[in-house]
């Protein structure tokens, strides 16, 4: 449930219900049958919109398909993309499955990616710390509305459909600190934000960082910070700049609490806009264990947003949740959700 203040002062209250909406993002989402929540605050689950047939119904899709190798000093990944797999990632704020849920503290907010989609990655190791990543897609993705169809991944050089590019720097240190520098380029049609026209180019940098605040004889014990920034071409961009910091603090069987809170700012391009705030805090631990390093657990979750999809009527709201997840091991690989 979530309480809403108006910039008038009127509190309403949303339930979790289907309701047909178009997302609150200019159509970045698909448009479908989602809850009142997300429907008006998209920030708050970062998977809103995802994998929607042409009805706005949920489906089952695959979202990545792709073959790797070995190619000189990396490995080249061809196929079907998530380009989120692939640059901005962090090990405390990089899922919304496991982590957190607000898209303030999934990926930094100014990159425009593409959904899922055909391309190609080449992550080029100069040693064991420190790597470069080099990213091409199509902008073609299985999310795009009206046609949210794999005929329409595997038809990546429409009009309106350019490439997606990026490099980033990325590096993993013995103490602990994970750093990723880059810049990134979406050369589909987007139009200026002030006129509503023009056929423009997308582009940006961002970085984040993440470290322990303290070590412990468990290094997966310690408790660590997230830090993001980015920025973007504000003519053409509703996010203009973005900067966030998080927390992630284990608690040892599989319990741990997040802490978050971000900004996004508004391209002053964009009529009547405020930057977004967003702030969470979720409590992961485990409800059952069926066996060993397979745990089910729940994630309570609460969060405040203000100016949502940069509205100025949206003074406020607060947005109370839970999450139930199922983390699984393949023999001495750490878990996935």
């Amino acid at each position: 449930v979530i309480g809403v203040r108006g910039r008038d002062g009127t509190v309403r209250q949303f339930w979790f219900r289907s309701v047909p909406v178009a997302a609150p993002d200019g159509g970045a989402r698909a448009v479908g049958m989602v809850s009142d929540v997300t429907g008006i605050l998209g920030e708050a689950n970062d998977t809103m919109g995802e994998t929607l047939d042409r009805g706005g119904y949920g489906r089952a899709s695959i979202v990545q398909l792709y073959y790797s190798l070995p190619v000189a000093a990396g490995t080249l990944s061809v196929g079907l993309l998530d380009s989120t797999a692939n640059i901005d990632g962090n090990s405390i704020a990089d899922t919304e499955y496991t982590n957190f849920m607000g898209s303030s503290f999934v990926h930094n907010p100014t990159i425009q990616f593409p959904s899922f989609a055909l391309g190609a990655s080449y992550l080029l190791d100069f040693n064991q710390t420190w790597h470069l990543e080099f990213l091409l897609s199509s902008t073609a993705g299985l999310e795009d509305q009206p046609t949210p169809r794999y005929s329409h991944v595997m038809s990546p050089f429409t009009d309106d459909q350019g490439p997606f590019g990026a490099i980033e720097l990325q590096t993993t240190q013995p103490n602990g600190i994970e750093a990723g520098l880059g810049i990134w380029a979406n050369a589909s049609e987007n139009a200026r934000l002030r006129s509503g026209a023009g056929d423009e180019t997308n582009y940006g940098v961002y970085t984040n960082l993440v470290g322990p605040i303290v070590h412990r004889a468990d290094p997966d014990m310690d408790p660590k910070y997230s830090m993001r920034l980015g920025i973007a071409r504000k003519s053409v961009s509703p996010a203009r700049d973005f900067e966030a910091l998080a927390f992630n603090i284990p608690f040892g069987g599989d319990t741990s609490l997040g802490i978050g809170i971000g900004r996004t700012g508004a391209s002053s391009e964009l009529a009547d806009s405020h930057s977004l705030l967003q702030a969470e805090a979720y409590f992961k631990f485990p409800i059952w264990k069926m066996a060993e390093r397979r745990t089910l657990y729940l994630a309570p979750d609460v969060q405040y947003l203000r100016h949502s999809n940069f509205d100025p009527n949206i003074d406020s709201a607060w947005v109370v949740g839970a999450r139930l997840g199922y983390e699984f091991c393949f023999a001495a690989q750490k878990c996935s959700g």
